[in-house]
């Protein structure tokens, strides 16, 4: 029996965080024709950033794998939001960059 995406990440015992409005004038995401564009995320818990500075610095390696993973679930997030909670209807992805703010010798190996 195939899975779908909500029971695969329950199953990987992965909760989607709230999401909160954004300040300003900015989106969360954009639907245009039959794309959804998603808004660069940040390591959100509930509203406040839960990682802040610099890996290699005042963020460690494993802290930067679980705000990576945390940015990772607020996209997820916000596609959920984006299909009125039904992520079946996602069929690719185009696009998934990711940017981390490291200091400028951090090396992952």
């Amino acid at each position: 029996m195939t899975q779908t995406p909500e029971q695969r990440l329950e199953a990987l015992d992965l909760l989607l965080p709230c999401i909160v409005i954004p300040a300003g004038n900015l989106l969360g995401f954009k639907i245009d024709s039959d794309q959804i564009f998603v808004s660069s995320q940040l390591p959100l818990e509930d509203g406040p950033v839960k990682y802040v500075g610099k890996v290699g610095e005042a963020v460690s390696n494993e802290s930067a794998y679980e705000a990576a993973k945390l940015a990772a679930l607020n996209v997820i997030s916000q596609l959920s939001l984006a299909t009125e909670g039904d992520l079946s209807k996602v069929a690719d992805i185009v696009k998934l960059p990711g940017f981390v703010n490291c200091v400028p010798d951090f090396r992952v190996w």
